[in-house]
């Protein structure tokens, strides 16, 4: 029975056989709550600690039930929020009530084309496997005793952008066809990194053409989503951003991204007062 009630486990409390106590006063016991990790080992293999909603507390296994009615994630979308299940065969369902969520209109204009892919953005943060088995439903993979916490830190803090890690633009970018003049228009621009992991700088290769012949050079490069980055660009020089559309024409697409060598900028906190973009 006591593998079941593993950390990370959604659960609520089984009406009749559970024992009351005094910490019932303060909401012992109600809503849904998640099996974690004691602070200290427990010799009693039939109690588990578990995080309700209103407090942790110890709790007698047979006092609990798998909580299939799910846990309503507070945060991603005020119109609908997302509810997490456990699954009988080991998995967690997250539902949602709308995707693209019902204000990614107003915010994420630009960038509606990645719920398409929603799923794996989600897998990149929690590190697990993600299914889209639905349009609104998705089913994680994963044996992580974490998981649960993981997906609820990201869903409630993706609409404010919490889950985000931004560039700025320091110096212009040494590398790649634009003309010194366009690449200087970056300077002092904030921009979100790809959403999809990983967002440390990676090892990226630059043909530059010489008199002497072909160079091939390898950096260290962020990668921001080329779509947002001139939309960003275009706030800020609307002539630069016409010169990059130009250059890169079909490349212009959801999905690819601009490369930023790690030398020209420096990662930065973005503020919740900034806008979705990270500039004020």
């Amino acid at each position: 029975m006591i593998n079941k009630f593993q950390s990370g486990t959604l659960v609520r409390k089984n009406s009749e056989t559970w024992e009351p106590s005094d910490f019932d006063s303060w909401g012992r016991g109600e809503g849904v709550g998640i099996v974690v990790d004691a602070p200290f080992e427990v010799a009693d293999l039939d109690v588990v600690d578990v995080r309700w909603p209103a407090g942790r507390c110890f709790e007698k296994i047979n006092g609990l039930l798998i909580a299939e009615e799910g846990k309503t994630i507070q945060g991603f979308d005020p119109l609908g929020e997302p509810v997490l299940r456990n699954k009988q065969d080991g998995t967690i369902e997250i539902t949602f009530e709308f995707m693209p969520p019902s204000w990614a209109e107003q915010v994420h204009r630009d960038e509606l084309y990645k719920y398409d892919y929603f799923e794996h953005i989600i897998a990149a943060h929690i590190g697990a496997k993600v299914v889209r088995d639905d349009r609104e439903v998705f089913v994680v993979q994963s044996s992580d005793p974490d998981v649960i916490e993981k997906l609820v830190t990201f869903l409630s803090g993706y609409r404010n952008g919490l889950h985000r890690r931004y560039i700025r633009i320091e110096r212009a970018p040494k590398y790649g066809e634009a003309p010194i003049e366009i690449r200087q228009k970056w300077i002092g621009l904030t921009l979100p990194l790809t959403e999809l992991l990983p967002v440390q700088p990676q090892p990226m290769k630059f043909k530059q053409v010489l008199e002497t012949g072909d160079v091939e050079i390898e950096f260290l490069a962020y990668r921001v989503d080329t779509i947002v980055a001139l939309k960003i660009l275009s706030q800020h020089d609307a002539s630069a951003s016409h010169w990059w559309h130009e250059y890169l024409g079909v490349k212009v697409a959801p999905g690819q991204a601009l490369a930023f060598d790690a030398d020209c900028c420096v990662e930065v906190d973005v503020g919740s007062g900034e806008d979705a973009w990270g500039n004020n």
